[in-house]
């Protein structure tokens, strides 16, 4: 089942982090076969597009029985990843991301680090500690406003925050 509530989460942090005026869900494409990226936002005062990969595992990543078969299917998704960028944003800066918030240490972040070097592709890995902070940021805007942005991950979190009593 897709996680999208960890899709709008990122989509929030591109919006209002890293200046993407336009956020976009599961974006489809032709390959050979059809694929789908997670999220793709887009900056145009900087001519940049951020194509995200989303994995919310809490108990932690793991996308096969093994460490193994978890590397090599992040493999399949980073290479997809590059191929959309290359071939839909041509002329644009790509920022690659990876975001999940628990990634076990050791076999796959030492794997997840190697991966993006194999692939020569520059993985920005939005991983356990920087996955929280950025979500820690999203927390305080929530805090701080109850304007509605439009993004349900946020409104999600100032419900909770800005819950009256009767």
């Amino acid at each position: 089942m897709k996680d999208i509530m960890g899709q709008y989460a990122v989509g929030a942090c591109l919006r209002f982090f890293y200046g993407c005026k336009i956020v976009a869900y599961d974006q489809q494409f032709y390959n050979a076969k059809f694929e789908e990226i997670d999220v793709v936002g887009v900056n145009p005062s900087q001519n940049t597009v951020y194509i995200c990969e989303v994995i919310v595992q809490l108990d932690g990543l793991k996308l096969g029985p093994d460490n193994r078969t978890t590397l090599q299917n992040l493999r399949k998704r980073f290479e997809k990843m590059k191929y959309y960028g290359e071939k839909f944003f041509a002329n644009f800066n790509k920022q690659y991301m990876f975001w999940s918030p628990y990634v076990p240490k050791g076999a796959l972040t030492d794997g997840l680090s190697k991966l993006h070097v194999e692939l020569s592709i520059n993985i920005s890995f939005k991983v356990n500690k920087f996955f929280r902070e950025d979500i820690v940021r999203l927390m305080e805007k929530a805090r701080s406003s109850t304007s509605d942005y439009g993004e349900p991950f946020l409104r999600a979190l100032q419900i909770v925050y800005h819950k009256r009593e009767k």
